[in-house]
């Protein structure tokens, strides 16, 4: 746990679900060894829904409409 002014910081286990609230696909290979298309998306957590996190999107994910 790191000490901020407004309280301690730390890391925990999601539930793994959410709902992606935008998304960008780049073709471009801006790092090397990273293969195009690269999806990044923005993901709203299940478990608190003012959180997002900024995540890379596997090609393998798990992604449903609706």
């Amino acid at each position: 746990m790191q000490s901020l002014p407004f309280g301690e910081l730390g890391a925990a286990a999601g539930v793994g679900r959410g709902v992606v609230v935008g998304l960008t696909v780049n073709y471009r290979p801006w790092v090397k060894g990273v293969e195009v298309p690269y999806l990044v998306a923005l993901v709203e957590l299940e478990e608190q829904s003012d959180l997002c996190l900024m995540t890379n999107m596997p090609r393998t994910a798990c992604l449903r409409r609706g």
